[in-house]
């Protein structure tokens, strides 16, 4: 599967892996606690309740396909002042530059996709949803709908009811 020395280097890829997606964990329930803004609050507290169990999982996968244990994870420092957009930028780019170091298995690259798109869903929402960068986004041209009711034929001519028996009596519920 892999030489000794490979696996090292896999087990320290994933380490600073799981480290920053930790960071942004922290970051994002701290910035939970301390924001003023209804959408922020809402947007971090489904990250950080999401991302524990995205995290978790490829962890425990990448276990079972090295069978080695993760081991010592680092804990990154980062500013709950920093503009929450903006952190969760860099952490994605991050992510993305540690997923092409790993080997390239489908099971493990898959769930790095889960939480990639998590992050960008995040992301999104921060972008868009905010009172200050509604303005900013240029609004959606209206859109409509027409349809075309006329035909060249005429309609046909109900003979059976829906509601009567073929006798004509009351119908039978």
């Amino acid at each position: 599967m892999f030489a000794d020395n490979d696996i090292l280097l896999q087990q320290q890829v994933m380490q600073k892996l799981v480290g920053t997606i930790f960071t942004t964990r922290n970051f994002a329930h701290i910035v939970h606690l301390n924001t003023n803004k209804h959408f922020v609050h809402i947007t971090m507290e489904e990250f950080y309740e999401d991302i524990v169990d995205l995290v978790d999982e490829l962890t425990e996968v990448w276990q079972g396909r090295t069978l080695m244990r993760i081991g010592d994870i680092p804990a990154y420092k980062t500013n709950a002042c920093n503009d929450p957009l903006e952190e969760f930028k860099n952490h994605l780019e991050l992510i993305e530059s540690f997923r092409r170091e790993l080997d390239e298995d489908s099971s493990i690259q898959g769930l790095i996709d889960d939480i990639v798109c998590l992050y960008l869903k995040t992301i999104y929402k921060l972008a868009f949803f905010g009172e200050d960068k509604r303005e900013a986004v240029a609004p959606s041209p209206e859109i409509t709908i027409s349809v075309d009711t006329t035909t060249d034929e005429e309609p046909e001519q109900e003979t059976d009811n829906f509601f009567t028996s073929m006798n004509d009596e009351e119908p039978v519920l």
